[in-house]
Formats: structure tokens, C-alpha cells, sequence
């Protein structure tokens, strides 16, 4: 199938943007703080920070990346981590390309580079980017378009990504009577990241609006 229009997103502007709205609208965005634990009484929840302060709420959603493999509590709950790669290069000389390509990999045009990736790495040992998978890229982003190998590597990324193992769905729900996880998006985050935000007050208002597919499952105890 061949799509002629197609876009991307640049993430840190896309964070950027997030984080002034929220401000605007009155939250209070910390950068820099880190999280010791987390709990709650009959009346509130609350998060401790390792600065010693208590942050206070009637709920808190925990919406935890790979972090949420250092808390023992979200290690009960079906998550696992993948990590990924990305690299950008040169444009060679020659090819023209106005739209992101997706197919074995993805290739996305910018002004000066382009930025292909990505793998699926199940099984892995740091979070850095590799020489290995550098070439993994490149080998299947070539068999799109054979002047990709023609460009030079000018950058690398890499990051992890959560999900839910067996779904490409993400998890939400409570994990305490005033406790909740929003997390498992893998590569999905901007296709459904909104669109179950905008559903979550009332999920929490009523959690049997959750549908059964992305509410919290937890790790058997077999």
C-alpha cells in the first residue's frame, strides 16, 4: 500500500508544548524531582519525593516509562521493556524524499538529515546505542530505498519502550483505591496517549468504564 501524505513528529517540541499548556492551565511541572515511594490513607493519596517532600492528591496516576522497573509494586504488574535505536544520516546525494517512508523500518525526510529506524531489541543489556544495530537499521532501511547506504551516520539514539506483552494495547487502571498506572504505550504513545487521557476522568470516576482490554493485568502468582 502506498500512502502519499504522511507526517512526523518531533518529540522534544511535542514535550515542549505539552509541558507550557499544562503550566498554562495551572499544574505544577517539576523536571528535576525524584520519586522515593508512593501511598495512600482513606482520604488521600501521596507521593514522597527523595528531597523528603510530600506531594499530596486525592488520586495519582503513575505514568512511568521504564522507570517503573525500579518500584517492587510495578514490578507485580504484565509489563515488559523493548528497546529501540534510531540513527540519522546524511541525504544522499540525489534522492529526493518529501514524505516518511514506513515500511521495513521507517525513514523519515528532515531539512538536513533523515532519521531511520528502528529495531526491537527484547533482550538487552544498556540503554546506549550500538554499532549493531546501526547496521540492522541500515540493512532494512535500504531495502526500501537502496541510496540509504550511500548517506553518512550522523547521529544515534537509543531508548526503551514499555508494553504489555501479548497486545500492542496500552494498561490502565488502579492499583490501590486511590493509586493508578497509565502506562504500557510501546510505540503507540501518540496514537493513544491522548485519546485514553481524555477518557481517564471518567475511568476513575467509575472504573468499570475501563474496557477489559487495557485495564491493569498482573503477573500470575504461579
Amino acid at each position: 500500500m502506498l500512502l502519499t501524505t504522511g507526517g512526523s513528529v518531533d518529540i522534544k517540541n511535542l514535550l515542549a508544548s505539552a509541558i507550557r499548556t499544562l503550566k498554562t492551565a495551572g499544574c505544577s511541572v517539576r523536571h528535576d524531582a525524584a520519586i522515593d515511594s508512593w501511598g495512600e490513607t482513606h482520604d488521600e493519596a501521596f507521593v514522597l519525593m527523595k528531597s523528603g517532600e510530600r506531594l499530596r492528591a486525592r488520586t495519582i496516576i503513575l505514568a512511568l516509562g521504564y522507570g517503573y522497573h525500579q518500584f517492587d509494586p510495578l514490578g507485580q504488574i504484565n509489563l515488559h521493556a523493548v528497546k529501540g535505536q534510531v540513527i540519522q544520516t546524511t541525504i544522499p546525494n540525489g534522492l529526493s524524499l518529501d514524505h516518511p517512508v514506513c515500511g521495513r523500518g521507517y525513514i523519515v525526510p528532515g531539512d538536513q538529515h533523515l532519521t531511520l529506524g528502528t529495531t526491537y531489541e527484547r533482550g538487552f543489556s544498556h540503554t546506549n546505542p550500538t554499532d549493531e544495530a546501526t547496521h540492522a537499521i541500515l540493512r532494512l532501511t535500504s531495502k526500501m530505498i537502496p541510496a540509504i547506504c550511500n548517506g553518512t551516520v550522523v547521529g544515534k539514539a537509543a531508548a526503551v519502550r514499555v508494553g504489555v506483552p501479548g497486545t500492542r494495547l496500552p494498561m490502565v487502571g488502579p492499583i490501590g483505591k486511590r493509586t493508578w498506572v497509565f502506562t504500557g504505550l510501546g510505540s503507540k504513545g501518540l496514537l493513544f496517549a491522548s485519546h485514553i487521557a481524555r477518557r481517564l476522568p471518567n475511568f476513575i470516576a467509575d472504573p468499570t468504564l475501563i474496557p477489559p482490554e487495557i485495564r491493569v493485568q498482573r503477573l500470575s502468582s504461579k
